[in-house]
């Protein structure tokens, strides 16, 4: 099956207009929503009209907060209904482009995850560092860490002087910004009907979960107020092996190529490459 036919038959299986972001190995950036409209202008005639249903099947294990922000409100202008399509996971980020949604499908192993934002630097552009991580270093050195590992003096002087001041500078902001916008997609959100809940969803994504990678599972979301929202793929088996049969066929296409990331709709996929080295 190509990759078209994978896409149309998952269209006709959900009765919308299906695009995809997958990155196996790349981070969800602001070039990454310049390009999304470009995909979507495509499918619009240049954004002349708007998509009744529009499905993003996320396939992320996060990135740039305020790029995932974006993402969501690009496609929030070409389409009357949105959809998240989470075959396996969607973190961090990525989890933030869920909030958005009318509907989120998901199956049995699908996930989303705790939204840890990542800072990144402005001069340098490969240097991206979670703003928890900073947080637990402020807590270690204070000793506010239970678990705390004894420090000799010239080792705690040689980390403090490598401490990048704007970094440092940031990561309070980034934390709080991103219950911000947690807040703010859940209160714009009409699917989501349990505003009194939304507090809930920001503690569970921001505070409960000290691993990055903690899975939150669809029951998990259910209990938290998205119970209006969650699909269950399995409840449309056509839905379920059309969902795996893009993202098979996407994933095979990037590991044969490196491709760290990709977007794509029925017609044409934009690609990332691996920098070579």
């Amino acid at each position: 099956m190509t990759i078209k036919d994978a896409v149309e038959a998952l269209e006709k299986a959900r009765d919308s207009t299906v695009i995809s972001y997958v990155a196996s190995d790349g981070f969800l950036d602001m070039s990454d929503c310049l390009i999304l409209d470009d995909n979507l202008s495509s499918l619009t005639d240049s954004g002349q009209r708007k998509l009744t249903k529009l499905d993003l099947m996320l396939h992320s294990s996060g990135g740039m907060l305020e790029a995932a922000y974006k993402f969501v409100r690009i496609c929030r202008q070409y389409c009357d209904s949105f959809g998240v399509i989470v075959p396996v996971f969607a973190k961090s980020a990525a989890s933030v482009i869920c909030f958005a949604a009318d509907e989120i499908v998901m199956t049995t192993v699908s996930e989303l995850g705790p939204v840890d934002p990542i800072i990144q630097h402005p001069q340098k552009p490969n240097l991206r560092v979670p703003a928890k991580s900073i947080e637990d270093y402020f807590k270690f050195i204070a000793g506010m860490d239970t678990r705390t590992i004894p420090i000799n003096p010239e080792t705690r002087r040689t980390l403090d002087e490598q401490l990048d001041p704007y970094l440092i500078g940031n990561y309070q902001s980034a934390i709080d910004g991103c219950g911000q916008i947690i807040k703010k997609l859940l209160n714009e959100n009409q699917a989501f009907r349990q505003k009194e809940k939304i507090p809930y969803v920001v503690k569970t994504f921001t505070q409960e979960h000290a691993l990055h990678s903690f899975p939150i599972d669809r029951d998990d979301l259910e209990n938290i107020g998205f119970g209006g929202i969650i699909v269950r793929a399995e409840d449309s088996p056509a839905v379920l092996v059309a969902m795996k049969q893009l993202l098979n066929a996407y994933l095979n296409l990037m590991q044969a190529n490196d491709f760290v990331k990709l977007q794509g709709n029925r017609e044409k996929n934009w690609h990332m490459s691996r920098a070579k080295t």
